[in-house]
């Protein structure tokens, strides 16, 4: 008796399990699900923008933001604030929960909607019955002496993969055009998936860092700390050519602003002081855009500068093995390494007067995702916006025609297209 009850708790626990595994199952699955997490995630990230408004920056990870917390809010604050890792709060363990759940739910569909996708783009539905046919928005039943050999033809001009069976007495067709662009939306889910994946390596990078140097310095002290090592050879300032709305120097001590271009490359200006005045028709070579002077902890020459280019040599072994030219959009890139041109520091400099350029240095395993993933989100919106499956459903009852149409978008045109095909079948002979 004891045995026989054990059997029957095992069963019911067993059940129990698997109905909670399905219910979960069952709600990965459902776009409403899906939804509401993709509105979580947006709310999220824009709390999580604007959160450095109400936190204050740290460095130096958990530790260093502990001490920071600690000197400017009271025990429950920063206790509140470690637990939800509100220092680095993009690559929190909350975030990165909701980009797990939210993959785990794009898997789950793609999982459902691979065998139904793959059925529908590459696999023949035929119609049987009269009754099918008069389910179907387009259709037609008609007379005509037309044989399957007859139409198979037409419709491969017409851009229509056909599949033809028999069926008693009955000739079943089945044409399509464009069947594979079902698939569109389950690139999408595959890219959006590869997205999330990388975003979240990309969050937890191995290995995150700034170095700087002027031209001749190594970035590190030896090439243990990478496995190479990097020398900056040059640096240099690029200025955008005089324009409107520069600060400029006029004659290489007074302060003015650029009013106005005119066409005789000289500029109106107007300079700065107890007594402003407008100066009209100033040659180009009066004025300079660099400007060697800070305002507010800044340069007030930072708005004319358009590019600052670091030329890069990385080191092995001593040797040198490769020079590259480091811009903002434009990193050194070296074993997983990626040297990104951050900024630069204008108080220290070589004997030349060049600056010292400021480096951002990361290493992480998410970037292919990253680039995958778009490049198949790409693929699927193409598919998805520019290619509309259509089918047509024919059945040849002996002289009888039955011929029904559907299209998952742009009805109205495929309507024309239904109607002419008729058109053709009837001209057939």
């Amino acid at each position: 008796m004891s045995q026989l009850t054990d059997k029957k708790e095992t069963k019911m626990t067993s059940k129990k399990s698997d109905d909670i595994l399905t219910s979960f199952w069952n709600l990965l699955k459902s776009m409403r699900f899906a939804l509401i997490l993709l509105l979580i995630i947006t709310a999220a990230s824009i709390f999580n923008l604007f959160a450095g408004e109400f936190v204050i920056p740290t460095d130096g990870g958990a530790e260093g933001a502990r001490a920071a917390f600690t000197a400017t809010y009271g025990d429950f604050r920063v206790e509140l604030l470690m637990l939800f890792q509100m220092y680095a709060p993009y690559s929190s363990w909350w975030f990165i929960s909701l980009l797990v759940l939210l993959s785990l739910s794009l898997i789950v569909c793609v999982i459902e909607r691979t065998p139904k996708v793959y059925k529908l783009a590459f696999k023949p539905r035929y119609l049987q019955t009269p009754e099918q046919f008069e389910r179907l928005a387009l259709n037609k039943s008609f007379n005509a002496d037309v044989t399957a050999d007859k139409l198979k033809p037409m419709l491969n001009k017409l851009g229509f993969t056909v599949w033809i069976a028999e069926e008693d007495s009955l000739t079943l067709i089945d044409a399509e055009k464009f069947s594979w662009a079902r698939t569109g939306s389950w690139f999408v889910h595959v890219g959006f998936i590869l997205l999330i994946i990388g975003a979240a390596m990309i969050s937890r990078a191995d290995f995150r860092s700034q170095a700087s140097g002027f031209p001749g310095e190594m970035l590190a002290h030896d090439e243990t700390h990478w496995g190479f090592n990097v020398r900056v050879d040059d640096f240099q300032i690029e200025y955008y050519p005089l324009g409107p709305g520069q600060w400029v120097q006029l004659d290489g001590y007074q302060f003015a602003k650029v009013l106005k271009a005119n066409q005789d490359s000289t500029f109106d200006i107007e300079t700065s002081g107890t007594e402003v005045e407008i100066i009209r028709n100033v040659k180009a070579e009066r004025l300079t855009n660099k400007i060697d002077y800070r305002y507010d902890n800044s340069r007030i020459d930072q708005g004319n500068i358009s590019d600052y280019i670091a030329t890069l040599t990385v080191v092995e072994n001593g040797r040198d093995v490769f020079t590259d030219r480091v811009e903002v959009n434009h990193p050194l890139r070296h074993k997983g390494y990626r040297f990104y041109q951050s900024s630069f520091n204008d108080r220290r400099t070589d004997e030349q007067g060049r600056w010292t350029t400021v480096l951002s240095i990361r290493k992480d395993k998410g970037s292919p995702f990253v680039w995958v993933g778009i490049i198949i989100v790409s693929i699927g919106l193409l598919i998805g916006m520019y290619f509309v499956p259509r089918r047509v459903y024919l059945m040849l009852d002996g002289n009888k025609i039955y011929i029904g149409g559907t299209a998952s978008r742009n009805k109205e045109l495929f309507k024309d297209e239904f109607y002419k095909l008729i058109k053709g079948i009837r001209a057939l002979r």
